[in-house]
């Protein structure tokens, strides 16, 4: 008679407390007043494109693949508004937009219950029932269960995976009771795991900057109008000496500094000059050791004279203290005698022995009749 009276009892009070049932709507969420203190985030510049989450089901019912869709494209909303309220990301949105890093996620649901009639039933299955039997029944069935966890991974503009981590959304017991408990377990598993978003961006974004800073600074080139082809002398320009040592190990930057300075001497106008493959051709034909190595007045103008040239250019680069100098003699192979030189005082950074390169060009062309 007891058990039947118990029973009655609590089959009103689940049918008067209604049915609260979490089909994976995500409310929007909101910073507390401790967050900036207990998980403080570093603002990256750069724009995140928040994608649309995978769900996967994993129970054997598929419950939440009904509303999976739904469930993915509120997580992928609302992930993108909670990264920039937390001023995570200088902008931040569920739309692909040129240059943005990419959030990536997938978001595993297992053990998922629906709940039903919240608190009362709860509370009057585990009063009512015998005890144990009374909450192992009533508190998954009132409250709802389910674990969901979330595997994320932050994508570079160009594809290369920067950050990978794990959260969890949901763990068991009222996990899944509504829509308000979801979003806070949702809004604290994203306070973990936002700095370290963050942090990757920003570092991967002072690499690039670095990278682009390393680049060879474009300097523009004086245009003049050119000499007639049969006044213009043609000139030898052979590699830069670095008697400085500025750029021991690093052959590739001075070979660019010559091939800076060839160039501008052709923009001068007054020179036609002898490609740098035809010098180096002519090296192995006299079985010279090294085309670096003919840094002599002798064997550049032998050189010269083999290549059809009527100019040679031999530039040196100096260091005196703190400072370097680029000195240049143009040769005249007729005479074997020095025609005009140039001497530019500069700093040693790459940058400013570019501008030096063209101050020389300037100087020797100014001279050339």
């Amino acid at each position: 008679m007891r058990s039947a009276w118990r029973l009655g009892l609590l089959s009103w009070m689940s049918l008067s407390a209604g049915c609260a049932v979490w089909l994976g709507e995500v409310p929007a969420l909101k910073p507390g007043p401790s967050d900036a203190t207990d998980h403080p985030v570093q603002r990256a510049p750069v724009a995140l494109f928040v994608e649309r989450p995978e769900i996967v089901d994993n129970d054997d019912e598929k419950d939440v693949t009904p509303f999976a869709e739904n469930f993915s494209l509120a997580l992928q909303q609302r992930i993108a508004d909670y990264a920039c309220v937390r001023n995570a990301f200088a902008r931040c949105s569920a739309k692909p937009s040129e240059g943005a890093y990419r959030l990536a996620s997938k978001v595993i649901v297992d053990n998922f219950r629906q709940g039903y009639g919240g608190f009362t039933l709860g509370f009057l299955g585990g009063l009512l029932l015998p005890p144990l039997v009374g909450m192992a029944w009533a508190f998954p069935v009132a409250f709802g269960s389910c674990d969901i966890g979330v595997q994320w991974s932050l994508i570079s503009p160009e594809g290369e995976p920067l950050w990978q981590g794990e959260g969890v959304f949901a763990d068991g017991f009222e996990g899944c009771e509504s829509a308000e408990y979801f979003g806070w377990n949702m809004k604290s598993a994203l306070d973990e795991v936002l700095p370290a978003m963050a942090n990757a961006a920003s570092g991967a974004e002072e690499v690039a900057a670095r990278a682009r800073a390393a680049r060879p600074v474009e300097v523009a080139l004086p245009v003049k109008a050119p000499e007639p082809a049969a006044r213009r002398e043609v000139l030898a320009v052979f590699d830069v000496q670095d008697v400085a040592n500025q750029f021991k190990d690093r052959e590739a930057e001075l070979s660019q500094l010559t091939a800076f300075l060839a160039t501008a001497m052709a923009a001068t106008g007054k020179f036609t000059v002898v490609p740098r493959e035809q010098l180096r051709d002519r090296l192995v034909d006299e079985k010279k050791a090294s085309y670096r190595q003919c840094f002599d007045n002798a064997c550049q103008i032998e050189m010269g004279k083999a290549v059809s040239a009527q100019k040679t250019l031999a530039t040196q680069l100096l260091k005196v203290g703190s400072k370097c100098a680029v000195v240049a003699n143009l040769y005249d192979l007729h005479t074997e005698t020095a025609s005009s030189a140039a001497m530019v005082q500069t700093e040693c950074d790459a940058d400013r022995l570019l501008g030096a390169m063209q101050e020389v060009s300037a100087q020797i062309s100014a001279q050339a009749r």
